[in-house]
């Protein structure tokens, strides 16, 4: 255990600079490091420092890293996608006034999952931005499926009831395009 924590304390603040150079978001840089430490521990009895990896075990840290860096885009390319195609058929479907577009439902549908209490937000971001199963997610967090599910449902709901009122639609109607899994 002490090589682990020697370990920790030499990586720790070159992996997190390396990765906030690359990630704008703080709470991505922080996930995307402890997901190199929790990597990087869970293959602790593969690792051979002298082969590879470029310079040893130093190489290996930071490939993994880079790793979850392109692992974090590709997801996050996952989430504008979704949030940029409910917007658009929003606008198309329900939006009359060419004043109004997909940028603006995708504003509105950003703070509403900012508003959300932490668990739900990080639960629906896992889930619908990074595409993740509701299994993934449940392990990811160490709870239920059913409380995942639970979760998401909570926030799909709080999301069509705020956009609908936002942009003075029916909520039902936006549930056509708001299903839970």
């Amino acid at each position: 255990m002490k090589a682990w924590h020697r370990f920790y304390r030499l990586y720790y603040s070159r992996i997190y600079g390396f990765v906030s150079k690359m990630v704008p978001e703080q709470w991505a840089v922080d996930e995307i490091v402890q997901n190199v430490f929790v990597k990087v521990w869970l293959n602790r009895n593969r690792i051979v420092p002298e082969k590879g990896y470029g310079d040893g075990l130093s190489g290996y840290v930071f490939m993994v890293s880079r790793n979850e860096i392109m692992d974090w885009y590709r997801h996050r390319a996952v989430a504008m996608k979704f949030r940029k195609e409910l917007a658009e058929e929003l606008s198309e479907e329900f939006v009359q006034n060419s004043m109004v577009d997909y940028r603006i439902i995708s504003g509105i549908i950003d703070r509403i999952v900012a508003s959300m209490p932490s668990t739900r937000r990080e639960i629906f971001i896992s889930s619908r931005y990074f595409g993740r199963s509701n299994k993934d997610t449940a392990n990811r967090f160490g709870i239920s499926i059913r409380t995942v599910e639970k979760h998401i449902n909570l926030a799909l709901r709080q999301i069509r009831n705020e956009l609908a009122f936002s942009l003075k639609i029916n909520p039902v109607d936006l549930s056509l395009f708001l299903k839970s899994d």
